[in-house]
């Protein structure tokens, strides 16, 4: 199903929407300057601009993709402008619902970076092969990092930012912290002898122990722990 032709060459009421995850990535400033200079090019007209900052493309959970959509549902745009499409939704599934979406309601998905626009079939086409690579790049870099983590655990190094219980940070270096050591052992010596992990955090709690982070023991939590100084067994 082809857009309706009034909206090609014809001024559209746009909204600009930007996202940046981190402070490394393009600006929504810088963003939104693109894409005032390609609305006045095209004789288009800012309706709204939407921002989220700070939010990854993967969640739909993020306040101004809300607002998009309820535009959208509404009708009161006639065209959604992001800097790139992966800037509207990186997701694969979830920006594959909005061009649909988008089609229903007669409004045109267009990403002026990538140069991809929903008003013809070619555009269509060329956002969900887009949607494929994006969807490939972001599985093959979750890879990586994956392996660059373990193989910094393995090293002794740290890894992340949060550190387990049982070890503390010398420098970029994971050591282990005795006094939180003894009290793994004691906690695989109450599991071998029958006891939950939910009776155990229980009685971690009575006795005013805390985790890691300062907070209150969970069943999953000494889990977590169990696992990474015992393996999966455990």
């Amino acid at each position: 199903m082809e857009i309706k032709e009034k909206q090609r060459g014809k001024e559209m009421k746009v909204v600009s929407y930007l996202r940046v995850s981190t402070h490394k990535q393009t600006s929504t400033t810088e963003q939104q300057g693109i894409l005032n200079n390609w609305i006045k090019a095209n004789g288009h007209s800012l309706y709204k601009v939407i921002t989220d900052e700070g939010v990854s493309g993967s969640t739909t959970n993020r306040d101004g993709y809300k607002e998009l959509l309820q535009l959208i549902e509404n009708k009161e745009v006639d065209a959604v402008v992001g800097w790139e499409i992966s800037r509207i939704g990186r997701g694969m599934l979830n920006t594959l619902k909005l061009l649909k979406m988008c089609m229903d309601k007669n409004i045109a998905l267009i990403g002026v970076g990538d140069n991809c626009d929903s008003r013809t079939q070619i555009g269509r086409t060329q956002i969900k092969l887009l949607m494929v690579l994006y969807e490939n790049e972001a599985e093959t870099t979750g890879r990586r990092l994956a392996e660059i983590r373990n193989q910094k655990k393995l090293d002794g190094k740290v890894y992340n930012g949060r550190i387990m219980f049982g070890m503390k940070r010398v420098g970029d270096r994971l050591v282990k912290c005795d006094n939180e050591i003894s009290r793994i052992r004691w906690i695989k010596n109450m599991s071998s002898r029958g006891h939950s992990y939910y009776k155990i955090s229980q009685m971690l709690n009575k006795d005013n122990i805390p985790t890691k982070e300062g907070g209150k023991w969970q069943h999953n939590i000494i889990q977590r722990v169990m696992k990474y100084h015992y393996g999966e067994q455990v």
